[in-house]
């Protein structure tokens, strides 16, 4: 088998294990549920109203998931010291790197799968058929996961884990923040905000080209052409972050890592 694939393989086995994968997926199921019996508007209200809550808490629960376990990815195999193991046989760093990110990637379109299944058939309770459109938002919170997963894994090379979660968190805040930034700088012209919005512009992706669940709360038709440019940018981004991610990973000294951080761990504490 090939070696990315069989990475890929025992990381989905492992990942799928994961308590906070389990507690967050409790936590949408139990939402979602909540929302269905929020209340005593009318039916099209309600319907809409559950549909929307439904899809921000899915997406909140994949981009969750998505940055906590994606900074863990390879750090915790190098505490673990099973990195080692693995990287003294005939074996490619990036591959031992791209096995990771397409085992975690694809343990989050198989939650996604779950969560627009069970949003899709509580939607269905109500009499409305939306199956189509959520699984529709589903594929592009799959994109936005995989730019997360590749980023935070490319932060993670140089920075702690902790360190690199916020990143990820801030990421994701600036990436929904394009249109915003687009309209002050429309709005008010000022050259901080106009180089501060291309410099943004040139590093990161307009993550609301993916969001499409007001589309399709709204009713609005979401066209073929528009999912394909949108996912072929997403692919493009998630290539460019795993370069750089592989790139440094096949530099980097890991012994002297492990061992630089072990020494600072174990500083011995005088007591007065």
């Amino acid at each position: 088998m090939n070696p990315v694939l069989l990475i890929a393989k025992v990381t989905f086995k492992e990942l799928i294990r994961e308590k906070i994968l389990h507690g967050l997926l409790v936590v949408f199921f139990f939402i979602s549920i909540f929302s269905l019996i929020l209340g005593s508007l009318s039916f099209a209200e309600q319907v809409k109203m559950s549909l929307d809550f439904g899809l921000a808490v899915m997406q909140l629960s994949i981009v969750g998931i998505s940055i906590l376990l994606g900074a863990q990815l390879i750090q915790k195999e190098i505490e673990r010291k099973t990195v080692f193991t693995l990287l003294v046989r005939p074996l490619h760093r990036y591959q031992y790197l791209l096995g990771k990110f397409f085992g975690l990637w694809a343990l989050i379109l198989f939650m996604i799968f779950l969560c627009c299944l069970f949003l899709s058939m509580c939607m269905l309770y109500f009499g409305g058929s939306y199956f189509k459109d959520v699984f529709t938002v589903g594929l592009g919170l799959w994109l936005e996961a995989g730019f997360l997963i590749s980023i935070v894994m490319l932060l993670t090379q140089k920075v702690q884990v902790s360190v690199g979660i916020f990143g990820g968190i801030g990421i994701f805040l600036v990436g929904h923040w394009f249109e915003t930034l687009k309209f002050l700088t429309q709005k008010n012209p000022s050259i901080v905000l106009e180089s501060v919005y291309q410099g943004l512009s040139l590093v990161l992706p307009n993550l609301e080209n993916w969001n499409w669940k007001s589309l399709v709360v709204y009713q609005q038709d979401i066209g073929i052409y528009q999912m394909a440019l949108s996912s072929a940018e997403g692919l493009l981004w998630m290539i460019a972050y795993l370069f750089l991610a592989a790139l440094i990973f096949e530099k980097r000294d890991l012994i002297f890592w492990f061992f630089f951080k072990n020494q600072i761990t174990c500083i011995p504490i005088k007591h007065t």
